[in-house]
């Protein structure tokens, strides 16, 4: 390739596939919106001594440890035990039910409590309501009908442990499930694909094919080491983002297309 050729030019996004050791099925480790390498270079110094005066003549590199970072925004049940570094459960299910009754009987610690607020098991309820008690801050309860919980204010008639019946229904829902830090480091291997825009499609007959979109431009491979130091930030403003690192473990081959 020359200068003038337009894949001299580079402006990647990114693709990333993890196959673990001994396994022959691999994880997209989804959109990489962010990937960079880091040679970590080891380097020595030596200085030549004359007369009291130490002068640098050779500040050798004597080793190397690559390490990628590579930054992922999706979030889908193949990549949550790398998104945790943990392994998976079997999903956590909720049956539906409809004007189910969930009671709150007396007593100190069970009973309802001016202040409190109460788990009702179920996420997601609706026609979720304590008859004969009007729900509001400044009332008798508040449902939080997405968490499944209920808070009874402080204005509210409802007696202290008092028993009290919350009638509500809910969906069926499914949960992905994760038990979480205790997969720190996953051996395997790692193939980074760098891509573009820049080229047409390439077929076997020299035409492009209906189907055809611009080959990958780099391809990276090489055994690693897995890690996530952290699951993201949570923010309202912006959508989430993992940043995952590889470190090599054996010589990365490197693939430039021509």
């Amino acid at each position: 390739m020359d200068y003038a050729q337009p894949y001299s030019k580079e402006r990647l996004s990114g693709r990333g596939y993890f196959t673990p050791t001994g396994s022959i099925q691999g994880v997209d480790l989804g959109n990489v919106d962010m990937m960079k390498i880091e040679f970590g270079i080891k380097r020595k110094e030596h200085f030549s001594a004359r007369r009291g005066i130490q002068t640098l003549d050779r500040f050798d590199a004597f080793g190397s440890q690559a390490v990628w970072t590579i930054t992922c925004d999706e979030f889908v049940s193949p990549t949550l035990q790398y998104a945790w570094a943990g392994t998976p459960n079997a999903n956590f299910s909720q049956t539906a039910a409809t004007n189910q009754s969930i009671v709150f009987t007396a007593g100190v610690t069970t009973g309802s409590k001016k202040g409190a607020t109460f788990d009702l098991g179920k996420y997601g309820l609706y026609d979720a309501s304590i008859a004969g008690k009007v729900e509001g801050y400044t009332a008798d309860y508040v449902i939080d009908r997405a968490g499944g919980k209920v808070y009874i204010p402080l204005t509210s008639s409802i007696a202290d442990a008092a028993t009290f019946t919350v009638l509500a229904s809910w969906p069926l829902l499914t949960y992905d499930s994760v038990v979480a830090l205790n997969v720190l480091n996953r051996n395997g291997n790692l193939e980074i694909h760098g891509e573009d825009d820049s080229g047409q499609g390439k077929s076997l007959t020299g035409s492009p094919g209906v189907d055809a979109v611009p080959p990958v431009r780099y391809l990276f491979s090489m055994a690693c080491i897995l890690s996530a130091d952290d699951s993201g930030d949570f923010k309202v403003d912006d959508y989430r983002k993992i940043t995952i690192k590889a470190t090599a473990t054996a010589a990365m081959t490197v693939k430039r297309l021509q």
